[in-house]
């Protein structure tokens, strides 16, 4: 194959394809949570239709002002809304591929935001987890009735 360098560089990269591996599973899981729990709410595609939309944001919001990280990967806002567990696969890979680190160095800064990235959203995905799963346990019985926040809230103090 005839590929440049600096392509061949950024596809052939093992810490780019291991953030990425990484990023994929913890995102799969973080999102399959967040609709488990929103199908366990609602009884109707109508109803559902609410509670998608934040959803969806978060997926989009990094499309959105990806130009503004491709410009500016390591400003403070970048760097911040990577760190939002939602954001940060998205946000993460198209920082790491545009500063394409070279070794696993934890003295790397984009190296070191990756590894917080995935260890957060690890984190953030098994909360999510165990809210889904207080949610879950009372939301799938109540079917017919619609759901309410401050009912949700007593679903998830339940003992």
């Amino acid at each position: 194959m005839d590929i440049p360098p600096q392509v061949s560089d950024i596809l052939f990269n093992p810490v780019l394809m291991t953030f990425f591996v990484l990023f994929l599973l913890t995102a799969y899981v973080m999102y399959s949570t967040m609709f488990a729990l929103i199908g366990s709410i609602c009884n109707t595609d109508k109803e559902t239709q609410g509670f998608i939309f934040p959803i969806t944001m978060s997926l989009m919001l990094p499309i959105f002002v990806l130009m503004y990280i491709v410009q500016h990967p390591d400003s403070t806002v970048t760097r911040v809304m990577s760190f939002i567990p939602p954001l940060t696969p998205t946000m993460m890979i198209a920082r790491l591929n545009i500063s394409v680190p070279d070794s696993f160095s934890l003295a790397n800064p984009i190296v070191l935001d990756a590894t917080i990235g995935v260890l957060a959203t690890m984190a953030f995905s098994l909360g999510l987890i165990w809210l889904s799963a207080r949610v879950f346990r009372m939301g799938i019985l109540m079917t017919g009735k619609r759901a309410t926040l401050p009912e949700i809230m007593k679903w998830i103090r339940y003992k």
